[in-house]
């Protein structure tokens, strides 16, 4: 089948940041954090069409939300990434986000997760790169979740 929102390649840009959430703890106290299959399926997909991806939190610290590794016990994608040990230490140590330097990037994805409700709309390093990808580009060349777009109102101008 064919996918709902192809990426063409040849117009694509070969470098892209996923940002994840740092915050690992719900205001009660219970773990969450960054859920897997919002970043390992578009971090695959970006891998398969050629791009190098880095990966950056707010703090520099991130956890992946236990229930969705639970969750994602089904899913190939997710649980071949997750048990490669390679692969897992890429979400284990990240950059800050505010040492990212938005010239180095063709485009930042914001990975969704529950903990995102409480550190990306508050992030000065969040916001500020979103403005600088927006103004460096017409077309903004941001990528973000829908769950981004509906936490952080001053996206565009």
């Amino acid at each position: 089948s064919a996918e709902p929102f192809p990426i063409p390649v040849a117009n694509m840009p070969k470098k892209v940041l996923l940002v994840l959430t740092s915050v690992d703890k719900y205001p009660d106290g219970s773990p969450t954090g960054w859920y897997l299959p919002e970043a390992v399926h578009p971090y695959q997909k970006f891998v398969d069409a050629g791009f190098e991806v880095e990966w950056a939190s707010i703090t520099g610290t991130a956890s992946c939300d236990p229930s969705s590794i639970d969750a994602s016990k089904e899913d190939k994608i997710c649980m071949d990434f997750w048990n490669d040990a390679k692969m897992k230490a890429l979400t284990e140590k990240q950059m800050r986000l505010a040492d990212a330097d938005p010239a180095a990037y063709d485009a930042v994805f914001f990975a969704g997760g529950f903990g995102v409700m409480w550190d990306f709309p508050e992030s000065k390093a969040a916001q500020d790169i979103i403005k600088t990808m927006y103004k460096v580009s017409i077309k903004a060349r941001l990528l973000a979740t829908r769950a981004l777009l509906e936490q952080v109102p001053l996206l565009l101008p």
